[in-house]
């Protein structure tokens, strides 16, 4: 086989496994630790403080009234070293194209992420994850 099928297929490995990897980090459920707007936090408008990421791409965000869509869709990539979740739940103000960050509190053992998107901020911890092994427990 010549060289270029090669690469070909090394890329598109690489490309696969790094879409795998971040979708394998947001998948699950995390508690919302934390909702800003403009830096004021705004958490308490919310009926809950649960976020879940499933496999076939659904996702469920807090609502402010039970009247509220709370079901859609998520996907995750990365361009240029940046990772962006975008979120799209019809009439949830919590829809959107977010800048991702994912970390580790050492202190208090939890895997963490970071959602920005214009004045908003998300800051979540993952439930189910084994810290120190990295990886999710179910």
């Amino acid at each position: 086989m010549n060289i270029k099928y090669w690469i070909f297929i090394i890329i598109a490995f690489s490309v696969t496994s790094c879409g795998s990897k971040l979708s394998k980090d947001l998948i699950g459920t995390w508690t919302i630790d934390s909702i800003k707007k403009n830096d004021n936090e705004i958490m308490y408008h919310y009926l809950s403080n649960l976020a879940f990421f499933e496999k076939d791409g659904i996702c469920s965000m807090p609502v402010k009234t039970k009247n509220d869509n709370r079901k859609g869709k998520w996907h995750i990539e990365e361009k240029d070293s940046t990772i962006f979740l975008t979120i799209d739940i019809e009439e949830n103000d919590l829809s959107g194209i977010y800048q991702v960050i994912f970390w580790k509190d050492y202190e208090n053992k939890l895997f963490k992420a970071t959602l920005t998107m214009n004045e908003l901020e998300i800051v979540c911890s993952k439930m189910l994850y084994d810290f120190d092994e990295g990886k999710n427990v179910l």
